[in-house]
């Protein structure tokens, strides 16, 4: 990058102090990723466009440190009882979001977005392997939009309350899923082939 394209990547004025200018836009990289679904292209996307940021903030004289953050998730296994799943998933999650929100630099955030993508491809993954729909009525799913996360893990008991413990029991009681649980398998199985056909 050029000394005029990282003055493209990172506008500031002479008087600007280019530290607080980095902050101010790393913590607006950071709101995007904390409140929104993480979809794969979009945040790779968005990612790239921080990275820009960052390499065009060193650049123009700023410094950062390279990190690695702490969680690894690679060999990581959700239990096969969807309560607990559901609940693993969430602390994770939460886990991992509180790390971002910490992050002092682009290339921290990096890694945790791809460890949340990671790890929900793991989650997704789970619930989608028992998925007892053949034909998927998808009108009115928007990937985008999660769910109310007490709605359905009140839908979760419901099921467990008419002997769905496991995720295997998607298929034997397929017709005891409570419909904020459908609507919820598939939000995730059209998520799982949107990030598979890219």
């Amino acid at each position: 990058m050029t000394l005029q394209e990282a003055i493209l990547f990172f506008p500031h004025q002479e008087s600007d102090d280019i530290y607080d200018l980095y902050e101010e836009r790393l913590f607006e990289y950071k709101q995007f990723f904390l409140s929104k679904v993480p979809i794969r292209k979009v945040f790779a996307s968005k990612i790239s466009k921080m990275k820009q940021m960052e390499l065009a903030f060193t650049i123009l004289g700023g410094e950062v440190e390279k990190s690695k953050s702490v969680i690894e998730f690679e060999t990581f296994i959700f239990s096969d009882q969807i309560l607990e799943a559901f609940r693993q998933f969430e602390i994770l999650k939460n886990q991992l979001k509180s790390q971002i929100t910490k992050a002092l630099y682009a290339s921290e955030i990096e890694d945790i977005v791809f460890q949340i993508l990671h790890l929900q491809t793991i989650y997704i993954e789970k619930w989608i392997e028992y998925f007892p729909f053949t034909n998927v009525t998808t009108e009115g799913i928007i990937i985008s939009k999660e769910p109310d996360q007490m709605e359905l893990l009140e839908a979760i008991r419901q099921f467990n309350n008419a002997g769905g413990i496991i995720f295997g029991d998607f298929l034997l009681k397929s017709e005891k899923i409570p419909d904020a649980l459908v609507n919820e398998m598939k939000r995730l199985y059209l998520h799982q082939k949107m990030e598979k056909n890219g």
